[in-house]
């Protein structure tokens, strides 16, 4: 059916009932037209029927509509349920019903509701309110009006107030008639209040106490919790502190007060037990407005604490013992220092726990007795537990007792006595000495012999004992003996020990135990001394006899002390370990006394002599000392006998065949081995012409040597040269010596030796001389030459021949058509002479060095080279660098660059290096020359550098931070040289990132290379990928990019509102940046998940408060017992499914402007009450969105009203909305409807149709006109809810008569 308006407006004011439908063929359908104008105007429309598959010659059907609204007579600030109608309209509908509705939280006082009545005509009116009759049961409340009738002037306001009076909880319903008598007009009021007890309720319904004992108090604490939003006085009921019987009384303070509003109230609970046994209370608070109260239950118990105690007597028998009376134990005869116990077993017979504890409660205890207690502090014992105690008694003497006393008390409990009784006897054992003095002793070493006393041990009892020795374990005392039984006037012997391991005073106690207990206590003392017998005097501890001439007789004395407390007797010895004192038939030296015995604290005089009558070298002998058992070293003795000794290392000295106008030099040592030194002289006449002496004269000193230089250097040929000489030493006589040699020509080479080498490189060349003879030669070459060098000395082994080695080292190069030259000569140990020519040409400088270096493109290289200076002053160095071309090469020359330093000083003979930047932007291969020259001489010298660039692994770091879905742009600069262009390919595997020109640039010569690109993550974290940019001219250049994105914040907040019973549905729209088509699961999660993205999952069970309670309240805790029990775990838990979305929504492909995408998120309550919950959409394609939902239920809303003729039915659908099964009650407030057969208890979301009959007949006879319809009130009530509000649905009914 569609409709058209004449004239355009923003609202239609005709409404069509039904708007669609079916007509079956050969019947009629009936339209209702409703006008409900909302201006003071008139209004035209048209209504067409629209039928499908019409013939077009038949025209579809039209009504022409016509309507006038005109100005009401009055106006209610108030939402209508019904409609108006002006004066002398003759609709049908000539009332207006108004619904007023008034809630009262509390009852038992007066509620107003106040609203405005407006006159909005031209005139004055009088107005009169008539009550009417009651809905309703008339036991929850009434209704009364402060002004019934007034004057409403024209244009003005009236506010007129209602009061209801709530006497219970529930609903009830009054019908009031506003009557205007100059308009002739009655607009029905429907007054609806709806009445509860303030929300107000213990935190525990049921207090627990602590168990406590009796006599003893026991504290809690109570809390009053208020929901409401305002404050509530409560009082006590005192007489529900009383428990039932009247006998216990439980202490609340304070017993009145104000619970705040939305706060708790704390009360504090105390409660004395006077016996044993449980208690309950019940206590009652009267609250304001709240006649039922509030109840609390409140338990306590008190109980006593019983012990049972049994004795173990010595055979294994058990005795009881008793807690009233004092109980006996006999110890008998007992054995001194023997230790007695007897055990007490104690079993706790009740159901709490207790404390134990022993006390030796004896008033005067007998002497040197002890008594020993177990446990010797507090011990807890456990329900049904028992606990052992010991008693034990040891007399030190002979005794009898029978007075000491113990208690066993049990802490708030019973206490159990023994009184102990007994005697003891001592063993009777004799000893050789009670106490042992060893005086002082010297340190114990090993080898010593030990210190020993022996302690005998006599029984002289009657009966055998046993006897043992007990000592701490101490290195000092060794006591070796094993307990044993002596019979009755036997002894044993036992060894003590002695052996001192530092020097201090000892003091140990030896327990000799008789029959397990110590029978006497024997105190072993002595002093540990050190072994202190040395010389008088320090200095003497090294006795240097120092030197004396042969035959002289030397003798000395020595005071040797003993510092020591105790005697000891030595034996003195001489070593005579030198290798002068050894195997003599006379000794050197003599000591005396060998042997003597130093008493503590003195002396003895050792007298020494020492005779030689031959040169002795320097000695040194030990004097040694034997005394128990070790040997010590007392001194050392030091010296020497003096005397003249000289003579030649050589007798001959052969200088062999030397070449003419050479010379030979030989050495021959004059040798002082005596102990005074002396002069000496060489002759020079007999040297002379050939040889020569250097020195000529000279000192010996004592125990040296003198080296003097013999040289042969003859200028005759000749076959022998033979002279004899002599050493005059001043005061000892002459030492001879003789000379020989010979004179040969010399050998000159045919050839000069020819060398070539690269400037300051090097060339070898090698002299061959053979040595026929049998002994080693030394041959000394002379080479001349400023670039040859040779060794000084050659050494040529006998029978072999040896190469002497000339190295040409040029400094300059050689000009053309010129030559180096230089000459070496070689004399011969045999007498035979070599000279050889020396020729060398010096060609350009070889490369210093040849380096290969892997390196890395756009990547600067350090290459670091040594600069040597040959020469003996500084120079300076023009440096170079050139890119060589090869035909291996594949890097273009233009993409590397090299920088250095132009000049470099170098100092004299040394090096310094230089460093060349290498810097290439391609990979490839490519080859540089370094060059260093002197300008001033045209020496130079330079390295052939290699070089293999790859692609760089080092990758420049960019960091983007945004957030989810919100682009980041950034930029790069590219290095390279701007006298080219350059085109470059972009690419990067990383989804996020949005490349412009599909990544590929083209940077003319000249214009900086700046790439530019975006990043729009769509999921939170951190991402990373490398991004290349690849040009033919400049190669690669590398990045790491690293995305960081934040949560995104929510995606949407949607509002929805639906009264109870209904639902609604709200499209929600989001825009998707998925690369490709994505399928988003939708989930609904908590506010604090949906805060917290970290980790979703489905919401969590809430934490449910338990109330302490018996374990049977616990066990029926578990299932619900009420339907709004049921309703809240379903809601804990989240099983209420309020909101309902679609399990998954798909989206087309948006990268990366975006698409909008949506899906459908419905809302069905199922209390009234607010609910906070949020949806999650995520795909792993396109992220995740987060939606906050805020729902707000409200009371069911009338409907209505439904026209019903009489004698027909209406069926008026109605659905379960709770997620269980649920029962409902029907009510029809008037006795002409009826309801037919209805199910009462409805499964849950199932919907079931209820039908409603209308007949004029049923009740009392009634004028029935369209005007004056007959009304009523379906109402369906539903279950209890957890906040306790019932919910009520109302359909207003609408009795019309039948069509004629």
């Amino acid at each position: 059916m569609s409709r058209r308006i004449d004239e355009l407006a923003d609202y239609v004011p005709f409404i069509v009932e039904p708007s669609s439908g079916a007509v079956p063929p050969g019947q009629s359908a009936v339209f209702s037209v409703q006008f409900a104008p909302l201006d003071v105007q008139e209004f035209r429309a048209t209504l067409r029927c629209s039928i499908p598959h019409l013939p077009e010659e038949t025209a579809a059907p039209e009504v022409s509509l016509w309507g006038r609204g005109v100005l009401p007579v009055c106006h209610f600030d108030l939402e209508a349920t019904g409609c108006q109608e002006g004066p002398g309209s003759s609709a049908p509908d000539d009332c207006d019903l108004r619904l007023v509705q008034i809630s009262a939280v509390g009852l038992n006082r007066k509620v107003a509701r106040t609203f405005s009545v407006i006159n909005p005509t031209e005139r004055s009116w009088h107005y009169t309110l008539v009550g009417g009759d009651g809905a309703g049961p008339p036991r929850v409340g009434s209704f009364g009006c402060s002004n019934r009738s007034g004057v409403v002037h024209a244009g003005q306001r009236a506010r007129i107030t209602f009061e209801f009076f709530p006497r219970s909880e529930g609903t009830c319903e009054s019908r009031w008639q506003f009557v205007v008598r100059e308009h002739e007009l009655t607009v029905q009021l429907l007054l609806v209040g709806t009445a509860r007890e303030p929300a107000i309720y213990p935190s525990q319904p049921l207090v627990q106490l602590p168990a406590v004992l009796t006599g003893m108090s026991s504290h809690g604490s109570l809390c009053l919790v208020n929901e409401e939003e305002t404050a509530l006085r409560y009082q006590l009921d005192l007489d529900s502190c009383y428990s039932a019987n009247q006998a216990l009384r439980l202490n609340v303070q304070p017993i009145e007060g104000l619970v705040p509003a939305k706060g708790v109230a704390n009360l504090s609970l105390q409660f004395s037990a006077p016996a044993d046994g449980e208690a309950e209370f019940r206590l009652r608070f009267h609250v304001e407005s709240r006649p039922s109260g509030v109840l609390v239950t409140v338990r306590a118990e008190g109980y006593t604490l019983c012990a049972e105690a049994t004795l173990q007597e010595v055979r294994g028998r058990g005795r009881a013992l008793s807690a009233t009376a004092v109980n006996q134990l006999d110890l008998g005869l007992i054995p001194c220092r023997d230790t007695v116990f007897r055990t007490v077993e104690v079993t706790n017979t009740g159901g709490y726990p207790f404390t134990l504890e022993m006390e030796n409660g004896t008033e005067a205890p007998p002497p040197r007795t002890t008594v020993t207690l177990w446990p010797d502090s507090r011990e807890l014992v456990e329900p049904r537990k028992r606990i052992t105690c010991k008693v034990g008694v040891s007399c030190a003497s002979k005794i009898k007792f029978s007075n000491i006393k113990i208690l066993i008390k049990v802490v708030n409990g019973p206490s159990f006595v023994l009184l102990v009784r007994g005697a003891a006897e001592p063993p009777n054992v004799t000893y050789s000495f009670t106490s042992l003095d060893l005086g002082p002793c010297f340190l114990h070493q090993e080898g010593m012999p030990a210190i020993v006393s022996e302690l005998k041990l006599e029984n002289r009892d009657r009966q055998p004992v046993s006897i043992g020795v007990e000592h701490e374990d101490v290195p000092f005392l060794q006591i070796d003996f094993k307990q044993a039984v002596v019979a009755p006037s036997d002894k044993v012997t036992v060894p003590i020990v002695f052996v001192p391991l530092e020097a201090k005073r000892y003091r140990q106690l030896v327990n000799v135990v008789v029959n397990g207990q110590v029978h006497k206590t024997i105190p072993v003392c002595g002093e540990g001394i050190r072994f202190q017998v040395e010389v008088a005097d320090p200095e003497h501890r090294r006795l240097v006899l120092g030197s004396f001439r042969a035959g002289q007789r030397l003798q000395r004395s020595v005071t040797v002390v003993n510092r020591a407390d105790a005697a000891v007797r030595c034996k003195f010895q001489l070593s005579c370990s030198s290798p002068g004192l050894q195997n003599l038939a006379t000794p050197v030296l003599r000591l005396r006394p060998s042997e003597a015995e130093l008493r503590p604290r003195s002396t003895l005089l050792l007298e020494l002599q020492c005779f030689s009558k031959t040169r002795l070298a320097w000695f040194q002998e030990e004097v040694r000392m034997s005394a128990l058992g070790l040997t010590h070293t007392l001194m050392t003795l030091e010296g020497t006998c003096q005397g003249m000794e000289f003579h030649l290392d050589v007798p001959n000295l052969s200088f062999g065949a030397v070449a003419a106008y050479s010379k030979l030099a030989r050495n021959v040592c004059v040798i002082n081995s005596g102990d005074i030194g002396a002069r000496f002289r060489w002759p020079v006449e007999p040297l002379q012409p050939e040889f020569a002496v250097r020195p000529l004269h000279g000192y010996a000193a004592p125990r040296s040597r003198v080296v003097c230089e013999v040289t042969l250097q003859p200028r005759e040929l000749s076959s022998v040269i033979k002279k004899g000489v002599t050493c005059e030493v001043e005061n000892y006589g002459s030492l001879p010596l003789t000379l020989t040699g010979a004179c040969v020509p010399v050998t000159t080479a045919k050839e000069p030796l020819q060398f070539l080498a690269a400037v300051r490189g090097e060339d070898v060349r090698s002299i061959q001389i053979p040595n026929k003879t049998n002994t080693a030669w030394e041959v000394v070459p002379v080479v001349s030459g400023e670039f040859w060098r040779g060794q000084e000395v050659l050494s040529v082994a006998a029978q072999s021949v040896g190469a002497y080695a000339l190295t040409y080292r040029p400094m300059v190069m050689t000009p053309p058509g010129q030559k180096h030259t230089g000459s070496v000569f070689l004399a011969l140990p045999d007498g035979s002479a070599l000279l050889h020519g020396l020729v060398g040409s010096a060609d350009p400088p070889q490369p210093a060095g040849r380096l290969s270096s892997d390196i890395a493109s756009k990547t600067t290289h350090a290459q670091t080279v040594d600069v040597q200076n040959w020469l003996a002053e500084s120079q300076r160095f023009s440096a170079r660098a050139e890119v060589v071309r090869s035909e291996k090469d594949k890097t273009d020359l233009s993409s590397v660059g090299l920088n250095g330093l132009d000049f470099l000083d170098v100092p004299a003979l040394a090096t310094v290096p230089y460093t060349l930047n290498v810097y290439c932007y391609k990979e490839g291969t490519f080859h540089v020359k370094l060059t260093f020259t002197n300008d001033a001489s045209g020496e130079y010298l330079f390295y052939e550098l290699s070089y293999r660039v790859a692609k760089t692994h080092e990758r420049r770091r960019v960091e983007l931070h945004t957030v989810v879905r919100r682009a980041v742009a950034h930029s790069v600069v590219l290095e390279r040289p701007l006298e080219s262009p350059m085109t470059c390919q972009v690419t990067c595997n990383m989804n996020e990132l949005i490349l412009g020109h599909h990544g590929t640039l083209h940077f003319p010569a000249g214009q900086e290379a700046r790439v530019a690109f975006e990043c729009l993550p769509l999921r939170e974290g951190s991402s990373e990928a490398p991004l290349d940019v690849h040009s033919q001219e400049m190669g690669t250049y590398g990045f790491e990019v690293q995305v960081t994105a934040r949560p995104a914040p929510l995606a949407g907040t949607v509002q929805l509102s639906c009264p109870l019973g209904q639902s609604v549905t709200r499209q929600v729209k989001f825009t998707n940046f998925s690369r490709t088509r994505a399928e988003y699961a939708t989930q609904l999660v908590s506010l604090q998940q949906l805060s917290d993205p970290g980790e979703l999952s489905p919401s969590p069970e809430p934490p449910t408060r338990r109330v302490r309670g018996s374990a049977r309240a616990d066990r029926d805790d578990d299932k619900p017992k009420t339907f709004a029990e049921l309703l809240s775990q379903m809601l804990a838990k989240g099983d209420g499914k309020e909101l309902q979305v679609d399990r998954s929504v798909n989206t087309p492909p948006g990268w990366p402007q975006g698409v909008e995408a949506s899906f459908d998120l419905t809302y069905e309550p199922i209390d009234v009450y607010s609910l906070e919950r949020g949806v999650v959409l995520s795909s792993p394609h396109g992220g995740e969105y987060r939606f906050a939902v805020h729902g707000t239920c409200t009371a069911p809303e009338p409907q209505g009203p439904f026209s019903i003729k009489t004698g027909t039915n209406l069926v008026i659908p109605f659905k379960n909305i709770f997620p269980a099964t649920a029962q409902y009650s029907y009510y029809v407030d008037s006795p002409y409807f009826a309801i037919q057969k209805t199910p009462e208890t409805i499964r849950a979301k199932k919907e079931i149709r209820v039908t409603v009959s209308f007949d004029q007949s049923r009740g009392p006879p009634v004028e029935l006109t369209a005007s004056r319809p007959i009304t009523g009130c379906l109402t369906i009530s539903g279950p209890s809810l957890p906040r306790g509000l019932t919910p009520a649905w109302r359909y207003y009914l609408r009795g019309l008569p039948a069509d004629k």
